[in-house]
């Protein structure tokens, strides 16, 4: 999604990293663009001040998070 100059993407609640490619012409502006989200590998772990940000949302983690705390 575009809005003015700015392009917004979510990736998932952290099983995912956004990936974005852009066509710049020749000033820096943009032209056109892809996302992807790319799955996170089982064996990265979440960072601790993750979890305790979804705690102090009171957001409940993935399947996948979950699987990774009781590690």
């Amino acid at each position: 999604m575009q809005e003015g100059k700015t392009i917004v993407a979510a990736t998932g609640m952290g099983q995912y990293l956004g990936r974005i490619d852009l066509t710049l012409d020749g000033s820096g502006n943009y032209l056109t663009g892809t996302y992807s989200l790319v799955t996170l590998e089982a064996k990265i772990e979440i960072h601790p001040g993750v979890k305790d940000l979804f705690e102090y949302y009171g957001l409940e983690m993935t399947e996948k998070e979950e699987r990774k705390r009781k590690h």
